[in-house]
Order: C-alpha cells, then sequence, then structure tokens
C-alpha cells in the first residue's frame, strides 16, 4: 500500500494553509487596489483551491512517498488516501470557512469605518442641481454598497455671508414612500461651512440603501444656518433601477 510519510502530510497542510493566509491578504488587496468589490465567495474559493492544489502537490510528490510497503510491516507513513482526506479538510472545507471569515469580517469592518471606500454601484442617472438664494448644490454621485448611501456633493456659495450646512441631525436621503435615512457625520467627508464667493467639495454617508426598484429619491439639508440666506435645501434625484440577473 502506497503511503506518505507524515511529515510531508503535516509540511502540506502548513503550505497550504501559509498560501491560504497569503491569498486572503492578497485578495483584499487587491480590492482596494483597483476599487473593485469582490465577493467573499469569489475569493473563498480561489484562495482555498490554489492552497489545496499546492497542498496535495506538496504530499504527493514522487520522492514523498512510500512505495510497496509489505503487509503486516510497521511504517510511520500514512496511506495516501487518508493524506488526500486530512488536506481536503483541514485546508479545503477548514480553510473555505475561515477565508470567507476573514473576508467578510473585513468587509463589516470596512463598511463601518469607512462606507465611501467600499466599491459599490452608481445609481444616479446624471447630475442635479438646485438653487436656493445663493445657495447652489449639484449632486454629482449617488452610490450604494451593502450598507450605505453615499452622496457626492458639490455646493457653491454666491452670497456675501457664509453659509453652514451641518450633516449631524440636518441631512436626509428620502425615498417617495416615506423611507428617510440619516446622514452619519462620523463617516461622512463635508466641510459644513461654506465662506462667501466659495464652493466645497465632498460626501454625506447616509446608513441606509434603496431598494432596486427606487428610481426617485432626494437628499437635502434640511436647516441652512445663515443670517438672511435659505433656510433649507433638497435635491431631486432621479435613480437607475436595478434589475435582477
Amino acid at each position: 500500500m502506497e503511503r506518505v510519510r507524515r511529515r510531508d502530510v503535516s509540511r502540506a497542510i502548513g503550505v497550504a494553509l501559509a498560501l491560504e493566509l497569503i491569498g486572503n491578504g492578497a485578495g483584499i488587496a487587491l480590492e482596494l487596489v483597483t476599487s473593485r468589490s469582490y465577493g467573499p465567495r469569489q475569493i473563498a474559493a480561489a484562495v482555498v483551491a490554489a492552497g489545496v492544489l499546492v497542498g496535495l502537490a506538496v504530499a504527493l510528490r514522487a520522492n514523498a512517498r512510500l512505495y510497496d510497503v509489505p503487509a503486516g510491516r510497521v511504517t510511520r507513513g500514512v496511506p495516501v488516501t487518508l493524506a488526500v482526506i486530512q488536506i481536503l479538510l483541514l485546508c479545503g472545507v477548514g480553510g473555505a470557512a475561515a477565508t470567507y471569515g476573514i473576508q467578510v469580517g473585513v468587509r463589516e469592518a470596512r463598511l463601518f469605518l469607512d462606507p465611501a471606500g467600499v466599491p459599490g454601484t452608481e445609481r444616479l442617472t446624471e447630475p442635479q442641481t438646485q438653487v436656493e438664494g445663493p445657495l447652489v448644490i449639484t449632486v454629482t454621485s449617488v452610490e450604494i454598497n451593502a450598507r450605505s448611501t453615499v452622496v457626492r456633493m458639490l455646493a457653491a456659495n454666491s452670497g456675501d455671508e457664509p453659509l453652514r450646512l451641518p450633516v449631524a441631525g440636518f441631512t436626509e436621503f428620502a425615498l417617495p414612500d416615506g423611507t428617510v435615512f440619516a446622514g452619519n457625520a462620523r463617516t461622512s467627508r463635508w466641510t459644513e461651512q461654506i465662506p462667501p464667493g466659495r464652493s466645497v467639495r465632498g460626501f454625506v454617508v447616509f446608513d441606509g440603501v434603496p431598494g432596486r426598484p427606487a428610481v426617485v429619491a432626494s437628499v437635502a439639508f434640511t436647516q441652512v444656518f445663515s443670517d438672511h440666506g435659505p433656510r433649507s435645501i433638497r435635491v431631486q434625484l432621479r435613480l437607475a433601477e436595478l434589475t435582477v440577473r
């Protein structure tokens, strides 16, 4: 019966698990560099497949196998079938579960810490502008990811007094059915104070996402702070409908 030395099985499992660990880091880096979203299942499948194949190759290479073991002879080797099963269970099933967990954990951490940094789907059909007195707001992007709606805007102040547009408690993303998402000041990048004759560019992160059928929405600063300027501003938006493939 053909057998594989135990140390070679252990070495194969170690190599496969190390490769899967490196693959996890490569998958995370790939998302950061390319700004594309790869599903945890995609990364787990690719990483685990590579790890298992390399592990099997290391364990079953010709010079690691013990051939023609006489019946009844005591040997420290592991039957080839058992070696393959061990690698498949530890590096395949176990590796897939660990890899998927790592990818989901990293994705959730990024969604919590920096939602705008997670690749999403663009839903705005074209830039939309609203004018209220000296205040002009142009929405240039509405990007949806798994947890948040990221609205990128340009705000210009053509008046002679500063305007303040705070995020916390004074921004909302509204849908026609009455659903309203509040702006998250912690994860948004928005300059609240707009000096006279100046413009600012940034984004507001809203906690929630519109459904696939949603084709209209609005984004608003429900309170604009100034002495003589507008009291609020709302921009009507048209969203691209997402179809189920």
